[in-house]
């Protein structure tokens, strides 16, 4: 395997658009295998087309699946499994923005749609690839959060049908990504698999277009370009300095500390107990067949 990547493979959601097409652009330069998830086909097949053209990779794919239906995300995984068979990197980037939802609305399982969609359907993806990452271990996770606002879980009404904002929305699910970062990095110590989450700052891409005036005018004039931004997720998926490296939150390639309930051990462990029941799966990894490369139990 050379240095640069070749023979490894990558699955980046939401790579038709965006930062994560830049990341997979990047990654298909250097060589990689790069599986491109989106949910419409039109548009990740055209995606995926300019990609190979660009890069002169023939080796970029489309994964088609809808991460606000867990049907759909169990269908991905299989399909996933089945067509590539590893996979050294999952960068978890996808995120529906908040224009064109003016009001709560839930996804087809029930859940308020942003903490569904965003997170919900990541740590169902995450927690059905975690055997093929073991199996293609040494292997990283990287998650794409943002910018720690004060969001905080009422675990009494975790689907906001008592006071929903499309803001609050959008910070509780980046809050989950937080904290199942954090969780995954306990529980898959010695195992070979990483986990760190990224905060790519204000990025000029359409995800803002429905923001307010203010904010769409500070990203228009401070905003970094997503070529600049993904080069942060490359570095993350690729760096040697990086291999053992697993639990932080990076900005800027800097390490920043977590805030609020995001560095509440109990917290994350509630929320991934609680994401766990949601979604279906056992809240130990072990029974979905993850185990300690030296061949203990992943505590």
């Amino acid at each position: 395997m050379s240095e640069n990547g070749t023979g490894k493979t990558v699955l980046i959601t939401g790579g038709t658009s965006g930062i994560g097409k830049e990341a997979s652009r990047q990654l298909a330069r250097a060589g990689w295998r790069v599986v491109v998830h989106g949910r419409d086909e039109r548009k990740g097949r055209d995606a995926v087309e300019e990609l190979r053209a660009a890069t002169g990779n023939g080796d970029v794919h489309l994964l088609l699946a809808d991460l606000a239906s867990l049907h759909s995300v169990r269908k991905g995984a299989d399909e996933f499994r089945r067509r590539f068979g590893r996979i050294d990197v999952l960068i978890a980037n996808a995120a529906a923005s908040p224009g064109g939802v003016p009001k709560r609305r839930e996804t087809t399982d029930g859940f308020e749609f942003f903490f569904g969609t965003n997170y919900l359907g990541h740590y169902l993806l995450v927690r059905l690839l975690l055997d093929l990452l073991l199996a293609s271990a040494p292997s990283r996770i990287v998650v794409v959060g943002g910018r720690q606002m004060g969001a905080e879980f009422d675990f009494d009404d975790l689907q906001m049908e008592q006071n929903w904002k499309p803001f609050r929305a959008i910070l509780q699910a980046k809050l989950g990504m937080f904290c199942m970062t954090r969780e995954l990095t306990r529980r898959l110590t010695h195992t070979g698999i990483t986990a760190n989450v990224l905060d790519p700052g204000m990025v000029q891409t359409p995800y803002h277009d429905g923001a307010g005036k203010v904010l769409r005018l500070l990203i228009r004039l401070l905003g970094t370009s997503p070529q600049n931004a993904a080069e942060t997720y490359t570095w993350l998926a690729t760096s040697p300095d990086l291999a053992r490296v697993s639990g932080n939150l990076y900005s800027a390639r800097k390490v920043v500390p977590f805030k609020g309930q995001a560095a509440d051990d109990e917290v994350v462990r509630r929320i991934w107990a609680e994401s766990a029941r949601l979604v279906g799966v056992p809240e130990d990894i072990e029974e979905l067949g993850v185990t300690d490369l030296e061949g203990e139990r992943t505590r």
